[in-house]
């Protein structure tokens, strides 16, 4: 799973170059922030009962391939206090407090891009973890405070290296997202894909990639699947805005389910996880999808 957070059209590998004249255009002059909270996800074992839950609680309770086979991230909610000053307030409900963020976390600032090029590189520097009212925090947790820095010219990219799944093992991926000021500016709070990402045809719709949220294009908040150009007709649900880039007005909860036909649906939830609506379908996508065909059953993060 990985965040990533700047201006251009998600289609992978081509690379974009991002410079100070295209922010500087792009720039909101309000709140530019956002947060999301992976909850967890169920999956089928595939024979192991190994999991991220029986990890020593010294590694912060975060997912290691080590502690699970299947890498998937089985995470319990950290429960450690925070130092005393390290915190500071949000204007997201789901995100009451920012603090640094620690090894303890399951993202990690990504060390290469192919989706961004920037004069100033890959950068971090903006990306915090949340904790509750009593100091807890959550080591899934990212939140992404753009206010934190007058230079906004970088790629800004997180990502779950030590997390790494096979989506044949996922059964449903849930998590929490809330955003304000993001109007005008490409962003995905949460995308998960595979590499190496469509080798054979280079088409994102048969990549695997899942942009479960994503302002692109701009304004529009969508979720992205990519199947509009993988031959699926009907099979396809793409595309379909559900959102605006200037506010999630309130957090808002998604689930992703996988059923035992690999047909593939993304809902769209209240941040109780009722009245949900399905935004985004991928019939048959693990009989289609390069990283789950051909006796392949590579791994996503």
């Amino acid at each position: 799973l990985a965040s990533k957070r700047f201006p251009s059209r998600a289609v992978r590998p081509k690379q974009r170059v991002i410079g100070e004249r295209t922010l500087d255009m792009l720039r909101p002059a309000g709140l530019v922030m956002v947060a999301a909270m992976l909850l967890g996800a169920v999956v089928l074992p595939e024979g192991s009962e190994r999991t991220c839950a029986a990890w020593d609680s010294a590694h912060g309770d975060a997912c290691s391939p080590e502690a699970d086979e299947i890498g998937l991230i089985q995470h319990r909610r950290g429960t450690s206090a925070t130092l005393a000053g390290s915190t500071s307030r949000t204007a997201l409900s789901i995100c009451p407090n920012a603090v640094t963020m620690s090894e303890n976390s399951i993202w990690n600032v990504a060390t290469s891009s192919e989706s961004c090029s920037s004069s100033e590189g890959i950068r971090g520097d903006v990306g915090f973890a949340c904790a509750d009212a009593s100091g807890a925090v959550d080591f899934s947790s990212i939140f992404v405070d753009m206010t934190t820095t007058t230079n906004k010219v970088g790629c800004f990219v997180w990502e779950t290296d030590d997390c790494q799944y096979p989506m044949k093992s996922v059964q449903q991926i849930d998590f929490d997202v809330e955003w304000e000021g993001c109007n005008n500016l490409w962003m995905a709070p949460l995308w998960t894909f595979s590499y190496p990402w469509s080798p054979d045809t280079n088409l994102q719709g048969l990549s695997g990639e899942i942009d479960f949220v994503e302002e692109c294009p701009v304004p529009t908040i969508d979720t992205n699947l990519g199947c509009y150009d993988a031959g699926q007709g009907t099979g396809c649900v793409d595309s379909q805005e559900w959102g605006m880039g200037t506010s999630s007005n309130g957090p808002q909860h998604m689930t992703m389910t996988l059923d035992t036909e690999g047909n593939l649906d993304v809902q769209l939830c209240a941040i109780s996880g009722t009245n949900c609506t399905s935004v985004a379908s991928y019939t048959n996508y693990l009989n289609v999808v390069y990283p789950t065909t051909d006796g392949r059953n590579n791994v996503y993060k």
